[in-house]
């Protein structure tokens, strides 16, 4: 059976393991919210709900490879709905991921519509690593 929540501090070093696994690097900083999905295996999933300069942006979403497909990642954004609620909230992912984020509220913006810190980390990810990403927001969702 699978399990999502918000992990406690004292998960953290499991996290980062998982992460390290799944080819992610940033580090996990006290005041991030960790989504993550797991089973009687371990963590299958995980994403972190980041404030940067006052605003929350949803980075690092990672569902182990053998496990993609089935219905984790959907069920990680579910989860940080509940966290994020009534905030707006930034994601950079990559551009073929658009109606995945879509259906969890996320909407493509221009790069003139969201924070410069977002425009200059999306200007880093295309042009320094050559990725192809998009900007999307999801915007408060009324309580």
């Amino acid at each position: 059976m699978l399990n999502v929540r918000i992990a406690s501090p004292d998960e953290y070093e499991r996290i980062t393991a998982f992460y390290r696994e799944t080819a992610y690097r940033p580090p996990i900083h006290p005041t991030d919210v960790l989504v993550i999905a797991e089973d009687a295996d371990g963590i299958c999933g995980a994403l972190r709900l980041c404030m940067e300069e006052g605003v929350i942006v949803l980075r690092g979403m990672r569902v182990a490879a053998d496990r993609q497909r089935q219905g984790i990642g959907t069920r990680l954004l579910e989860g940080a709905g509940g966290a994020i609620s009534d905030q707006e909230c930034y994601c950079i992912p990559h551009r073929r991921l658009r109606a995945f984020y879509s259906q969890a509220g996320f909407a493509e913006v221009p790069l003139g519509e969201c924070p410069s810190f977002l425009r200059d980390r999306w200007w880093q990810y295309t042009e320094e690593y050559a990725l192809d990403v998009i900007l999307m927001r999801r915007p408060p969702v009324p309580t």
